[in-house]
């Protein structure tokens, strides 16, 4: 970790752990059959390093249904996410800003 972000996110998992406490879990996909997907990309402002997507990654990886999460370059504040098609759009932009960025939704794209 980086000087700018050292010690900001000690606390990151509980907090991550009470904002998702309870939330509805992802459908089992072997009951129903082949559940649609999404492709969700991000605008992700206040990322400074590598440091702060790592856990702009891991704030959303913990959301129920979310299969993938890439931040291919902190630098363009960008981040796609593989989730099932049921994920809430809100609960993304809610994890990153729990984090301490902002976040915008810029388009979905349905993978069958």
């Amino acid at each position: 970790m980086c000087e700018c972000c050292s010690g900001e996110f000690e606390d990151l998992d509980a907090l991550l752990r009470s904002l998702y406490e309870g939330a509805p879990q992802a459908h089992d996909e072997k009951e129903e059959g082949m559940m649609m997907q999404q492709q969700i990309e991000l605008c992700v402002g206040g990322m400074t390093c590598e440091a702060s997507a790592e856990q702009v990654a891991l704030a959303l990886g913990v959301i129920p249904g979310v299969k993938r999460v890439d931040v291919p370059a902190w630098q363009a504040a960008e981040v796609v996410v593989i989730a099932d098609g049921n994920v809430s759009l809100s609960a993304l932009t809610k994890a990153i800003h729990a984090t301490g960025y902002s976040a915008s939704i810029s388009g979905t794209t349905a993978m069958y």
